[in-house]
């Protein structure tokens, strides 16, 4: 599975009803920076939004990840982008890949 450094992936998550939440940022408040530069995971570890699996004991990683997506301003910015660039690992937007796999547009 690839990897990238810090700051490469940032953290989405769908927000619990109850669930602080910082305010989205618009992309275009932000003409000389990419999205991820504005990413809240860009102090984390990396390796907490890749869990070994979907299922298991991975779950609470999996929700660790999606606790620091939901304080991320750019986190749906960080989920379209895996959606349209089909990115198969990984917490992204506060999604797992299966997630993301649903939202796919499917192919002729």
């Amino acid at each position: 599975m690839r990897r990238a450094s810090k700051g490469v992936f940032a953290r989405a998550g769908r927000p619990a009803e109850s669930a602080k939440r910082s305010p989205e940022v618009p992309m275009n408040s932000f003409p000389s920076l990419n999205w991820r530069e504005a990413a809240a995971c860009r102090s984390e570890d990396p390796e907490l939004f890749f869990p070994i699996g979907e299922d298991g004991p991975s779950r609470r990683q999996i929700e660790q990840a999606r606790a620091v997506c939901r304080s991320c301003p750019v986190m749906r910015a960080c989920g379209t982008w895996a959606v349209r660039h089909g990115e198969r690992h990984g917490v992204w937007g506060a999604m797992t890949a299966g997630e993301r796999r649903g939202l796919r547009p499917s192919r002729p």
